[in-house]
């Protein structure tokens, strides 16, 4: 099975965030209409996004295990190259759609400036199953040392492994996912 996050041709993951925030700005908005508006990228970003606390050398006590927790299911989507299946009441729970349009605006501008890094090469990453899974099992093992209850600070390799790899699949970039990938086995010989 060839891995299919996400299709060529698509718009720029910030205009689609720019688009979402719009919808948001006059509407409540649920966990599920989110991640099918963002269709195959929805997995990758979730998890940079989940990741993205754990760059920042503060202490979160209680977010690690439950944003964790989010990380290795969305890692494990991606390693099978299956949507991720929220909980029925998670995905249809409504959060109003001003409280999620600014953020949304924000990740706009900020994908905005480093897309242009981001590019399709390397296209057969995409088409080796064993490449889709080891960049799902390292978001999950990323996910998992977010879990541990780790001195501030500790967390930021495996954050920053999980985001970059997560970036790579949004943008169809496979020098960026083996980049992650090279990372996180630089990582574990550090260990």
């Amino acid at each position: 099975m060839a891995m299919r996050l996400p299709e060529r041709g698509l718009p720029s993951l910030s205009s689609q965030l720019r688009k979402l925030a719009v919808l948001c700005r006059d509407n409540d908005f649920n966990c599920g209409q989110a991640i099918a508006a963002l269709g195959q990228r929805g997995n990758a970003l979730a998890a940079a996004i989940f990741s993205l606390p754990f760059l920042i050398p503060l202490p979160l006590p209680g977010i690690s295990l439950i944003f964790g927790s989010i990380v290795c299911m969305l890692g494990i989507a991606i390693a099978l190259d299956a949507p991720l299946l929220l909980p029925r009441w998670l995905s249809r729970r409504a959060f109003p759609g001003k409280l999620l349009s600014r953020p949304l605006l924000s990740a706009s501008g900020l994908l905005q400036r480093i897309e242009p890094w981001f590019k399709p090469r390397l296209e057969f990453v995409f088409s080796s199953p064993l490449a889709q899974l080891l960049a799902g099992l390292v978001i999950v093992v990323g996910g998992c040392v977010i879990w541990l209850p780790l001195p501030p600070g500790a967390n930021f390799i495996s954050s920053f492994v999980s985001i970059v790899v997560a970036l790579g699949l949004m943008a169809r970039d496979g020098l960026i996912v083996l980049s992650g990938i090279f990372l996180f086995i630089g990582k574990l010989a550090l260990y």
